[in-house]
């Protein structure tokens, strides 16, 4: 199956970032959450945090 159903407990630090739509994938410092994400920055970020490895 390409696709596996995974729990994944959100961590806090996902729980209040601001959406910036200019911060895109490739932009500077785009794991730093505290400057705010894009969805794909953040999806990307919380991702990573799991152990996946997305674009």
């Amino acid at each position: 199956m390409l696709w596996e159903k995974i729990e994944m407990d959100i961590p806090d630090r996902f729980k209040n970032v601001r959406y910036v739509s200019s911060r895109i994938p490739g932009c500077k410092d785009d794991s730093d959450l505290m400057l705010g994400a894009n969805c794909q920055v953040f999806a990307y970020n919380l991702l990573r945090d799991f152990g996946l490895n997305p674009p």
